[in-house]
């Protein structure tokens, strides 16, 4: 086990502790509390996390999919586990609800503002090529 129960939702993650493998059908989210975190896919760092009150682990949540990074602590850090799938976490936690649609949004901006400096550069290419 990678970590230690604090409390029924709350657990402490060791520096090098996995709290989600890549391609594990958990369904699990959590929110970071303390710490540094490091997002890793087909085991390249991607992300570090370092933000209090990040939610993350909810798209496999959300989409009933395998996971698609693994998540590791790279200092020690305190996270907060939300279980019992997304309509009981709703339900049951309603302050996930706005939490989530934050995360969601702030997610497809960055997506949506990488797009657009990729299709400005492709043209910018395309045009500097046909001179």
């Amino acid at each position: 086990m990678d970590y230690m129960e604090i409390s029924e939702r709350q657990r402490l993650y060791r520096a090098g502790g996995i709290i989600i493998r890549e391609g594990d059908s958990e369904q699990t989210m959590f929110i970071l509390n303390r710490g540094t975190l490091g997002v890793f896919r087909e085991g390249k760092l991607i992300a570090q996390i370092e933000e209090e009150g990040v939610l993350f682990g909810e798209m496999s949540e959300l989409l009933g999919g395998a996971r698609t990074a693994t998540v590791k602590a790279l200092s020690d850090c305190l996270v907060t586990v939300y279980t019992g799938g997304i309509d009981r976490i709703v339900r049951d936690f309603p302050e996930i609800s706005k939490k989530l649609i934050q995360v969601l949004a702030e997610r497809l901006k960055d997506t949506t503002d990488r797009y657009y400096a990729f299709k400005v550069k492709v043209a910018e290419k395309e045009s500097a090529s046909t001179e």
